[in-house]
C-alpha cells in the first residue's frame, strides 16, 4: 500500500498529536465499544453488520480496528493517521487491520473502494474539513460517518489549549447545506446529537453547543431522505 500524499498545511496544523502523552492515551483508551462516546453508538453498531469494508479516518493507535471488529468479526478495516508513529503502533498492536499514513484528503485507493467511512474526534480539530469530507465521500461507496460541533447561532472558531488546535463549531443550516451539496448528493441523509458542553480544554465564545453525528448514504434510488435530531437521548 502505497503512503498517499501529505498535505503540507495539515502536517503542520495536526503534527501537535505527534507527543508521548497521546502515543500513550490512544494504546491505553478508546480501545472497546465501552469507550464509545454516546453520539458513536447512534450508527456505527447498526451500520457494521451492514457493511465488509471500513476507512477510519484519524484512526490514533488504532482502536477502532478492534472496536468495530467486536460489532463484525469479519470486517476488512483499514485506519489512515497522519502521524507516522501512531501507525507503528497501530500495526504493532492490531495486526488484524491494515494501517497506511495519510492526511485525509489523499488516498492510496481509487474511488468508491470502502463501504464505509468513519472519522471520529477530527474534522471540528482540523482547518480542512470541508475538503475531508469531500474526499471521505469520494471514498465510500455506500455509507460516511463522522461527528462534527454546531451551534443554532453563528458558526465560530475557538482553540483547543491542549493539544493547541483550531476548533470549528459549525451553522447548523449552512452545513447541511454544504452536504447537499456534495457530489452526488447524498441519497440520505441522518443526523444525531445533543446539546452538551464544549472540552474544558476547548477556548470558545459560547460552551454549549450540539455533539452531533452524521450518517450519509449513496444509494441508486433518486428519492431524498432527510432525517434529524440534535436532541437525542
Amino acid at each position: 500500500m502505497d503512503t498517499p500524499l501529505i498535505a503540507d498545511d495539515i502536517r503542520s496544523e495536526q503534527n501537535v498529536w505527534n507527543t508521548q502523552d497521546t502515543l500513550t492515551y490512544y494504546q491505553t483508551h478508546r480501545r472497546t465499544p465501552v469507550d464509545l462516546y454516546p453520539s458513536e453508538r447512534f450508527y456505527l453498531p447498526d451500520v457494521l453488520p451492514r457493511v465488509q469494508s471500513a476507512l477510519d479516518v484519524g484512526c490514533a493507535a488504532g482502536g477502532f480496528c478492534r472496536i468495530m471488529r467486536s460489532y463484525n468479526a469479519g470486517l476488512r478495516y483499514v485506519g489512515m493517521d497522519i502521524i507516522p508513529e501512531l501507525i507503528e503502533v497501530a500495526r504493532k498492536d492490531h495486526p488484524e487491520g491494515d494501517f497506511v499514513v495519510g492526511d485525509g484528503l489523499h488516498f492510496p485507493f481509487s474511488s468508491a473502494s470502502f463501504d464505509l467511512v468513519h472519522s471520529s474526534g477530527v474534522l471540528h480539530l482540523n482547518s480542512r474539513y470541508p475538503d475531508m469530507i469531500k474526499a471521505m465521500w469520494d471514498q465510500t461507496r455506500h455509507y460516511l460517518l463522522f461527528d462534527i460541533r454546531l451551534t443554532e447561532g453563528t458558526a465560530f472558531k475557538g482553540t483547543m489549549r491542549q493539544p493547541p488546535l483550531p476548533y470549528y463549531v459549525l451553522n447548523i443550516d449552512a452545513f447541511l447545506a454544504f452536504l447537499q451539496s456534495l457530489n452526488p448528493q447524498p441519497s440520505v441523509l441522518r443526523a444525531k446529537g445533543y446539546p452538551h458542553e464544549a472540552a474544558a480544554t476547548a477556548r470558545l465564545p459560547q460552551k454549549n453547543i450540539i455533539m452531533a453525528c452524521f450518517l450519509l448514504e449513496k444509494r441508486a434510488e433518486h428519492s431524498r431522505i432527510m432525517e434529524i435530531d440534535f436532541n437525542a437521548a
